[in-house]
């Protein structure tokens, strides 16, 4: 008898803290869903899956989250990497244009990875503003 109400006991604070608990997993999902790294895992897992359609469209969600409102050509840009505007133009040739040199997309993922990792420190590294006086 005594071990059916120790376990009723443990189960009822199993569901009590079940029941706290998941409203703060599902933020927590949700913010991770919409964090840039989410973005660049997807990415990343299409570029691996060797799957171009797949890639060329999970790009776009990943730099609007990296830098809200950067579009692709301005990344490659700020970016300054010869062979990461190659390997994108190839991308996009080869889905839009029907050309037959595809882009290597291991190589544009490791490409990717030096870019995202460049572009974050610039980010962190900024300096922020002075904030105004509060009393002037």
């Amino acid at each position: 008898a005594g071990g059916v109400l120790l376990l009723s006991v443990v189960l009822w604070i199993i569901a009590k803290a079940t029941l706290r608990l998941r409203p703060r997993w599902r933020a927590w999902r949700r913010r991770r869903l919409a964090s840039e790294a989410h973005a660049f895992g997807q990415l990343g897992k299409a570029l691996r899956d060797g799957d171009p359609p797949r890639a060329y469209a999970a790009l776009f969600p990943w730099l609007e989250r990296l830098s809200p409102g950067m579009d692709l050509q301005s990344f490659v840009a700020a970016a300054g990497d010869e062979a990461l505007r190659e390997q994108l133009e190839r991308l996009s040739r080869a889905l839009y244009a029907n050309a037959d040199d595809s882009a290597d997309l291991r190589h544009l993922e490791k490409l990717l990875v030096v870019a995202r990792r460049r572009r974050v420190q610039t980010i962190a590294n900024r300096p922020f503003g002075t904030l105004p006086s509060l009393n002037p």
